[in-house]
């Protein structure tokens, strides 16, 4: 997903180390085009990417996949800064449960709450959370994620779920994540992936076209580095 900057030529100017022939023609029927003939080399900006991380927060998350997920975020964070790609993390039980805002990608302190308001959530003892890890209405919650993400100002944009069960909602079914996967993949303004965490998770290519199952919990935040930095 991120984009790769190749040179190019541009022309119009007044110097540079190649004469533009179709100009060089146009200037001789116009005089006053011959001081534009001339084209440089340049790099053309990079096309902003942004990036959303919904992280699983039931309780079946409890313990070392916890762990992994809030490594993960970290990385997510980390690698984020260093390509200077917007990227923000919610996690969601029967709703989305923001973790770390677009914004906040240079605070530590914000990403180290961040981590522990993860781990918090899932045991459903975060101080003023919403503590609800019985619950994981899956397509409510990407259908509302993905809203977000369409908000925000960018070229490219690429939500990445991470899950080791299938939908337990308090309102929703299986069936509504199927039909909002779909929704959400069928929007060419985004691109959409899903990591099924742990074995036994091979189940999330039944609802995602782009998926991949049975993670190893050491390879989840090498997962997102590599969806994000694009390989």
């Amino acid at each position: 997903m991120t984009p790769r900057r190749r040179l190019r030529r541009r022309g119009g100017w007044a110097s540079g180390d190649t004469v533009s022939l179709s100009a060089l023609m146009g200037a001789e029927a116009d005089p006053r085009r011959r001081e534009r003939v001339w084209t440089r080399r340049s790099v053309p900006e990079r096309a902003r990417l942004s990036a959303l991380l919904l992280v699983d927060l039931s309780g079946s998350m409890r313990g070392e996949k916890a762990a992994a997920a809030a490594g993960a975020v970290v990385l997510w964070a980390g690698v984020g800064r260093r390509l200077g790609v917007e990227v923000g993390v919610w996690g969601f039980q029967d709703v989305l449960v923001p973790l770390l805002p677009f914004s906040s990608l240079h605070d530590a302190p914000r990403v180290a709450s961040s981590v522990e308001a993860l781990v918090e959530e899932v045991e459903g003892g975060r101080p003023g959370g919403h503590n609800r890890p019985r619950f994981n209405d899956d397509g409510p919650c990407l259908l509302e994620a993905s809203s977000l993400l369409l908000g925000r100002a960018a070229d490219l944009r690429l939500l990445v779920v991470v899950s080791d069960g299938r939908p337990d909602g308090l309102r929703s079914s299986s069936g509504e994540l199927l039909a909002a996967a779909r929704a959400v993949e069928g929007d060419p303004r985004l691109r959409l992936v899903a990591l099924g965490l742990g074995e036994g998770t091979g189940h999330v290519g039944l609802f995602y076209r782009s998926a991949r199952g049975d993670v190893p919990l050491g390879a989840l935040a090498g997962a997102v580095g590599e969806l994000l930095g694009g390989g």
